[in-house]
């Protein structure tokens, strides 16, 4: 199922939803997304979630996937940084790149428990449009940065290096 995700406050990219099919699994479908997203592969892949599953299996770290996006045949060099506001995010996604983060919803009811991996693919006035892997019905959630905010592991982001 293919979503326009509006990018930045000028433009909007294509981009399929992946989902996760278990909860450990949430960083490796960020990265099939990601890697969509910047057109390195096509909308219709037969890279699966499974296939980055048998390269590093389970739950991820941000370093796993920087190696999991730079195997062959993607090769994209990510970059870790630092998201400690949701200014932050604003500036990358201005700047056209899609951070992957890391946040916990503890507590958070309808929001997938505990901390796992996010794709950022846009944002609004004070709203940013999330591709959350764990959600299974497949489409973009436009979310507060105000439920956004406290629920970032602070010093963990992932985006393009260019």
């Amino acid at each position: 199922m293919n979503n326009t995700i509006a990018k930045a406050p000028r433009t909007a990219v294509q981009t399929a939803y992946t989902h996760a099919p278990d909860a450990g699994e949430g960083g490796q479908a960020c990265v099939l997304m990601l890697l969509e997203a910047y057109g390195l592969i096509p909308t219709v892949s037969t890279r699966t979630v499974e296939d980055l599953c048998r390269i590093k299996p389970g739950p991820t770290t941000a370093g796993d996937l920087v190696m999991l996006a730079a195997q062959p045949p993607f090769l994209l060099e990510l970059k870790t940084g630092h998201v400690n506001h949701a200014a932050d995010l604003r500036q990358i996604l201005f700047d056209e790149r899609y951070p992957i983060i890391l946040v916990n919803h503890a507590g958070k009811r309808a929001l997938p428990q505990g901390q796992h991996w996010l794709l950022v693919m846009g944002y609004r006035h004070d709203d940013f449009l999330i591709l959350d892997p764990l959600v299974a019905e497949g489409v973009g959630i436009w979310m507060p940065a105000a439920t956004l905010q406290p629920a970032l592991v602070k010093g963990i982001e992932l985006n393009t290096a260019g």
